[in-house]
């Protein structure tokens, strides 16, 4: 059996794929999200919003491997790179100073709101765990960076267009 790390790249097998198409309910929920997520493209990493701690994710990424739903993609698993400079929320906060996007509102609890809602619009049940990322963000500087670490999933899940709407959605005045 292949060794799943945060580094790997998953792709579904036909099984996952026709688990998702048939709404296998018998998943855990974030699971089931997990499953759906997979691209054959991101690594494990790069979903991690959907669980915080990597090794929980690595552990929902192995019940879907041991369940025969994804492989490990051998020539697309990513090798840990050098550190990063800054860490990710504080790169993930600046996205909107450089691209242009509207300034957020200062109102922690209704942005939050607001994006937990546009969330749950989008992206129905599977919205949950993300919402619940969003709930726990103390300062606004913290919701606004986990609001555009979120883009990624909902673009990967829906479309960029409907990500790119979620953000709009959520950071509107």
């Amino acid at each position: 059996m292949d060794e799943i790390t945060i580094h790997s790249v998953l792709h579904k097998t036909a099984a996952g794929q026709a688990a998702i198409k048939l709404h296998d309910r018998s998943l855990p929920p974030k699971v089931r999200t997990l499953l759906i997520m997979v691209d054959g493209a991101k690594s494990l990493k790069d979903l991690s919003p959907l669980a915080p701690d990597p090794v929980a994710l690595v552990e929902m990424a192995n019940s879907l491997l041991s369940a025969g739903l994804v492989e490990v993609d051998k020539t697309r698993s990513i090798k840990p790179a050098a550190p990063v400079s800054a860490p990710a929320p504080l790169q993930a906060a600046a996205a909107p100073a450089a691209a242009g996007a509207p300034m957020p509102p200062r109102d922690l609890k209704s942005t939050a709101m607001k994006a937990s809602r546009a969330l749950q619009d989008l992206l129905g049940p599977s919205a949950d765990p993300l919402c619940l990322q969003i709930e726990r963000c103390k300062t606004m500087d913290e919701l606004v960076a986990r609001i555009y670490a979120i883009q990624p999933v909902v673009a990967s899940m829906r479309s960029p267009q409907k990500a790119e709407a979620f953000v709009q959605a959520a950071l509107a005045p």
